[in-house]
């Protein structure tokens, strides 16, 4: 189990100090859940990113996963350097409000 420092910090390997950025979004449709999905899966590598839905969490690169919260507002938990998380951010915006 991982507890966080209360400045909400963690390490990955390497040492490298990341931040965990958190965004909205509401699943409303089975597109909106393919775009999501797609675009976790991108930045996998990076660190990887959840998807929250009350008690739930899926892996947000999962197609099935993120299908399994469809019709729900989500959190999208980030666990990205600054650096990946405002590229992650910006195409977020874009990719959602298409």
């Amino acid at each position: 189990r991982m507890t966080l420092p209360k400045d909400g910090t963690h390490r990955i390997k390497g040492g490298e100090s990341m931040a965990r950025h958190m965004l909205s979004v509401g699943l409303d449709s089975f597109d909106t859940c393919v775009k999501l999905a797609r675009l976790c899966e991108k930045y996998k590598d990076d660190g990887g990113i959840d998807v929250l839905y009350g008690r739930y969490v899926v892996d947000g690169a999962s197609m099935l996963g993120v299908e399994s919260l469809a019709g729900h507002l989500v959190s999208v938990d980030a666990h990205l350097s600054d650096e990946a998380f405002d590229r992650f951010e910006a195409e977020f915006e874009e990719v959602m409000n298409k």
